[in-house]
């Protein structure tokens, strides 16, 4: 009994930390945004667009560099001047980091949606059974989800309770 009780309040804390709704709406875009085979043209095509963005990345990335420069070398700034130029610099770079993390990313499902990669043994777990392990995971989340938020209204919020609804079940556990 007080391992099932030490292990249920441990999913609690954690399962309700981080929402009942953030895990099961994580696996099912995981589902939906599932890579696909791309014939050879939309993979040329893709990659024409990241190349593009690519260049734009670049040309931003030294324009931040001769801005921070040019900001630098200007003496005649105050002190607070100086810091804020700093704060405004580091969030362009984090936003630039961003942009960068972003293509590297479109870039890896790129290359793992080619159909040269696509059936390819190394890749066979991402590509075809992680988003139907997403879909199973979703669904199982869901239901949990949907009955510990009913398990909360229907057992600890109404005073008294309406039903003893998931603790029967639970209790049948301590008879193990």
């Amino acid at each position: 009994a007080a391992l099932l009780s030490f292990c249920g309040w441990f999913l609690f804390a954690l399962y309700a930390s981080i929402g009942f709704i953030a895990v099961p709406l994580d696996f099912l875009h995981g589902f939906i945004h599932r890579r696909k085979r791309m014939s050879p043209r939309e993979v040329a095509d893709y990659k024409n667009k990241l190349k593009a963005r690519t260049e734009t990345l670049i040309e931003a990335g030294e324009k931040l560099r001769e801005e921070w420069e040019i900001t630098m070398s200007n003496h005649s700034m105050g002190r607070f001047a100086r810091m804020k130029a700093k704060r405004a610099h580091s969030v362009a770079v984090n936003k630039l980091r961003l942009h960068v993390e972003a293509l590297e990313e479109e870039n890896e499902k790129l290359q793992l949606s080619d159909a040269k990669n696509f059936n390819d043994q190394r890749f066979v777990f991402l590509n075809h059974i992680w988003p139907y392990l997403s879909l199973f995971f979703f669904v199982l989340s869901a239901i949990i989800s949907v009955l510990w938020l009913t398990q909360i209204v229907v057992y600890m919020l109404l005073d008294p309770p309406v039903s003893v609804f998931l603790n029967d079940y639970l209790t049948w556990f301590d008879g193990w």
